[in-house]
């Protein structure tokens, strides 16, 4: 893994005054694809996994509560 990005969406640049959050740009993704993931709280059953080998990249949105992520081995807690 070459890295994260971690980024409020208040924080990402914008067109339109605002209305437009240029997230893609700002996070450098080339290509994605989209899941809507529902977790209750206390939830800690989704698998543990990486894209590595496969050069995938991933963007997680936190909208509610917070999540504890871990990326390369390093403790990663985001906030809505």
């Amino acid at each position: 893994m070459e890295g994260y990005t971690v980024k409020r969406i208040d924080e990402l640049a914008s067109i339109h005054g605002g209305a437009v959050k240029l997230a893609g740009a700002e996070l450098g993704v080339e290509t994605f694809g989209l899941q809507v993931l529902e977790f209750p709280p206390g939830f800690e059953h989704y698998p543990a996994h990486d894209h590595a080998e496969d050069g995938q990249e991933e963007v997680y949105v936190v909208l509610a509560g917070s999540a504890n992520f871990t990326i390369a081995g390093e403790p990663v807690p985001v906030a809505a």
